[in-house]
Formats: structure tokens, C-alpha cells, sequence
């Protein structure tokens, strides 16, 4: 890869990690792929209250990853 490569694909991710519109896609995605699991919950996303530039999301009180991978190799 050329170093212009390199600086178009380093803004290309840049720009989408930016795009909280497309973060809230994703999100909406993985929140039906894990709808109904035990373990996992994703927060809903506020479509009235988000746009390119805001995600608004439900606030979910969590466990620690380190407690839950300590409950995981256990079982």
C-alpha cells in the first residue's frame, strides 16, 4: 500500500467512525441480532433524537467485561 493509500483508507475510517448515523444502524442491527439473548443487550436507539452528528441511546446498567468473562470460563 502506498502512503496515499494508506491516508485515504486512515480517512475513509475516520469519517465513518464519525457517522453516528451509520453507528446507529449498526447498533439497530445488532441490537435484532441479539434480541432475546440472556447476556447481551444493546441499547435502543432514539431516532427522534439522533442525526449524523448524535446518538441517542437508552442507558443500560452493565456488569464489567472482566466479570462477566470470569462467570464464563467458570461455567
Amino acid at each position: 500500500m502506498t502512503v496515499d493509500g494508506l491516508i485515504a483508507d486512515v480517512k475513509t475510517r475516520l469519517l465513518a467512525e464519525c457517522d453516528d448515523a451509520l453507528e446507529a444502524r449498526r447498533q439497530v442491527r445488532f441490537g435484532a441480532l441479539l434480541a432475546g439473548d440472556p447476556v447481551l443487550r444493546v441499547p435502543a436507539v432514539h431516532e427522534a433524537y439522533s442525526s449524523d452528528a448524535v446518538l441517542t441511546t437508552s442507558w443500560l446498567t452493565g456488569r464489567r467485561f472482566e466479570g462477566l468473562r470470569a462467570d464464563v470460563s467458570q461455567g
